[in-house]
């Protein structure tokens, strides 16, 4: 097994003679003990294999049996981690580097974003499920002066005030190509979504949590078909059972509360936002297992 450390040779010691005096042997995470600095340690198995007891395939498959199972190769993924916990762009390069390498990686609770989806191209052929938005001959000459005087990134902005209206600007993807905006239409009908997830996105694993957001309704419901549109661009689902150390759930401030926000999570923007602490849907086993069976179906 292959790990980081950071503790201190005194604090180990600490804790073997802690341990051996059966005294608690936690510590609290807190910037009392700064990290000046990892190094990387290797930790031997406890039951060494030999070469020929070692499979080469260390691919998993998370169900078996169900129409859309999902095999990954890869021994590395990304954990949760909404967009927002992160800057955008942030989000858009571990998207992208999780599409080059091959590797999983979870949306967290704050929904699929259009971040996530940075690697997916426009095309005609995509336009049915997409909200396309398309500059005038003059934003596109006002883009291509910016961008040989000053920088790329400074000429799509321009581009962006120039062409979308709206204050959630920031939830349309570029393209640089054909110079347009775009980003998933949530209100198109199901049928004109892909009925397979298409081969320029990672793979993405969709955290559905206490909230619901991304698959809610405007009552805070859920939404089983905007579900389903969601999974046509994620291969797994992940439950958030719980709000964990939040154990009156989650709160977010209303100043926090975008356009951006609101559009990705199904929500009123400059509203408080609570998560309750527990999956509105797993008061018991049997009322899980049923909600988990039904949004499979």
């Amino acid at each position: 097994m292959l790990y980081c450390s950071h503790i201190k040779i005194s604090d180990k010691v600490k804790w073997v003679y802690d341990s051996a005096e059966r005294k608690s042997a936690y510590a609290s995470f807190s910037p009392g003990q700064p990290i000046t600095g990892g190094r990387l340690s290797f930790k031997n198995a406890n039951c060494v294999l030999n070469n020929e007891e070692v499979s080469k395939d260390f691919s998993v498959t998370f169900g078996k049996g169900v129409k859309y199972p999902f095999k990954t190769s890869s021994v590395f993924g990304r954990s949760a981690m909404s967009d927002g916990a992160i800057s955008p762009e942030g989000t858009r390069a571990v998207s992208k580097g999780a599409f080059l390498g091959k590797f999983p990686i979870n949306t967290g609770e704050g929904s699929l974003t259009s971040n996530f989806l940075y690697t997916h191209q426009f095309c005609d052929a995509n336009r049915s499920y997409l909200d396309v938005k398309e500059g005038t001959l003059f934003a596109k000459g006002v883009y291509k002066i910016v961008r040989t005087f000053l920088n790329e990134a400074t000429a799509q902005s321009v581009y962006r005030h120039m062409v979308i209206e709206t204050l959630d600007e920031e939830t349309y993807l570029f393209d640089k190509k054909v110079l347009l905006c775009y980003r998933m239409n949530w209100n198109a009908p199901l049928d004109s979504f892909p009925q397979d997830v298409p081969s320029d996105l990672p793979d993405i694993v969709f955290q559905m949590g206490s909230g619901l957001y991304g698959v809610r309704d405007d009552s805070g419901k859920f939404d089983a078909e905007r579900y389903q549109k969601v999974m046509r661009f994620c291969k797994m689902t992940e439950i958030k059972m719980a709000q964990g150390a939040k154990q009156t759930g989650g709160k977010l401030l209303k100043d926090k509360v975008s356009e951006a926000i609101a559009y990705y999570r199904g929500v009123e923007a400059h509203k408080d936002l609570f998560s309750p602490n527990q999956f509105p849907f797993a008061h018991n086993l049997e009322e899980l297992f049923d909600f988990m069976g039904n949004s499979n179906a």
